[in-house]
């Protein structure tokens, strides 16, 4: 069964399955849902989790969560966008919600919430907020549970996609940082950082290409996958520059209309985030919504250029050349 076709089974059975899923939360017996609910989501995907929480404006919420991994949001974001509309009793998410959670019990271990203390970096450049999180039984955990634990800690604090658009690093230690301050201390930081947030702090960056030749990348560092879910192709398009050196200030000019014109071409279903410039040709780099037709509209484009840029497009849904590849220029 294609997610298209789960979902649509998933939504063809939820009339039927509703009343009895209210009546087992009314009497606080959840036992027999696992065997109901979860086939069906994980027909969708494999790897999607679901949940059940008193809801943010509904009496209940139904989400689906990939557990932070972005290549499965798409899926619960289609299974919301297919949902009934949201009424008194139910509403749909397609990642965990903030919540009040004050004590988490995982792996044998109860955690209380007021026992936690966060060490808080802002890193304005990347509009993020590096942490260290701390609990007393982190100490006690084996290898890799305070992480899922202090995970579910900061998802209830900030919703799973608070997490993944306000937070850089995270580690999670069982002694308490020199710096630290109560978990709730979060939430007021993640809302001074929105309140200054603009998603383009653009930075520079120098280096050498594989033959040796010097490069200049100019890379928006706060471009957010979370807030461009769809935009899965990488496109390139490489203006070459007259001479075979490095641009002078008129040629500066002239590359920067071009890539003016570029964007005013492709749209707002194309994200530019990077421009690299090596001697005799400038890069510029996009993430596009729609593949193909983003590459018709720059294919376009780029029959009245002279001289003829080259272009260059592929499938890119973990937004590794992003992460990684403007690092490691092309032999351009």
């Amino acid at each position: 069964m294609s997610a298209p076709e789960a979902i649509q089974a998933f939504w063809d059975w939820w009339p039927f399955a509703r009343s009895h899923i209210e009546i087992a939360i009314a009497a606080g017996d959840l036992g027999g849902l696992p065997t109901q609910v979860t086939p069906r989501v994980q027909a969708i995907h494999a790897g999607l989790q679901w949940e059940l929480a008193p809801g943010t404006r509904a009496a209940n919420q139904l989400c689906l969560s990939g557990a932070g991994d972005l290549r499965l949001r798409p899926f619960s974001e289609a299974w919301v966008l297919a949902a009934p509309p949201a009424d008194a009793t139910w509403e749909f998410h397609a990642a965990r919600q903030p919540s009040a959670k004050d004590k988490l019990t995982i792996g044998g271990f109860e955690l209380h919430a007021e026992e936690a203390r966060i060490d808080i970096a802002p890193d304005e450049a990347r509009e993020r907020l590096d942490v260290v999180l701390h609990h007393p039984e982190f100490a006690r955990m084996p290898k890799g549970l305070p992480g899922q634990a202090g995970f579910l800690f900061l998802d209830a604090a900030l919703g799973e996609d608070g997490v993944e658009r306000w937070l850089g690093t995270v580690d999670f230690v069982g002694s308490v940082p020199p710096e630290s301050m109560p978990l709730a201390e979060l939430r007021r930081a993640v809302e001074w950082l929105a309140k200054r947030s603009t998603g383009a702090r653009w930075a520079i960056f120098r280096g050498s290409a594989p033959d040796g030749r010097p490069y200049t990348a100019t890379v928006n560092q706060a471009l957010k996958r979370i807030d461009h879910l769809f935009y899965d192709y990488h496109l390139e398009a490489r203006l070459p520059i007259p001479g075979g050196g490095l641009p002078n200030d008129e040629q500066s000019d002239r590359l920067n209309q071009i890539e003016d014109s570029l964007g005013e071409a492709l749209g707002p279903e194309a994200r530019g985030f990077a421009r690299v410039t090596l001697p005799g040709v400038r890069v510029l780099h996009y993430y596009a919504r729609d593949g193909a037709a983003a590459w018709d509209r720059m294919e376009a484009w780029a029959a009245g250029q002279d001289p003829a840029p080259g272009l260059f497009w592929h499938e890119d849904t973990e937004w590794r050349y992003y992460r990684e590849g403007l690092y490691r220029p092309p032999d351009a």
